[in-house]
Formats: C-alpha cells, structure tokens, sequence
C-alpha cells in the first residue's frame, strides 16, 4: 500500500515517513497540503460513488471503469 502525508515542514514528513513506513506500506510526502487534501477528497468522492454503483448492481467491469476513470484524474 501508499500513502501521503502532507506538512509545510520538512522534517515532520521524514519523521512520519520513518516511523510508519514498513516493507508493506509506502509513505510519500509532499509539502503541497492543500493539494494532499484536496486528492484525499475527490478519492473519497470516488469511492463514494463506487460504493453507489455496488448498490445499484453495476457489473465489476463498469466499476472497474469508474474507479479507473475516477482516479486518473487525481
């Protein structure tokens, strides 16, 4: 897995990153906050509507689709 810690200073990234990163799981900085936080949104937003077309009974292609469609555009 991934993640992304965002900070305006620099050495609060690398102590996150030491203390959470681990074989299994990356973690990725940014000093950009507001677009960390605005990416966590509209993925959000994109399960969102992933876990609508669950309900609605779409078949796994076209949820595959929207997710594919959906995250590209973070």
């Amino acid at each position: 897995g991934a993640a992304v810690i965002g900070s305006d200073f620099p050495d609060v990234i690398a102590t996150t990153r030491r203390a959470l990163s681990s074989p299994t799981l990356q973690i990725h900085g940014s000093q950009d906050v507001a677009g960390v936080e605005l990416c966590a949104a509209v993925s959000s937003l994109v399960m969102f509507a992933l876990g609508l077309a669950t309900g609605k009974g779409w078949s796994p292609s076209s949820r595959a689709a929207l997710a594919t469609r959906g995250l590209d555009e973070l």
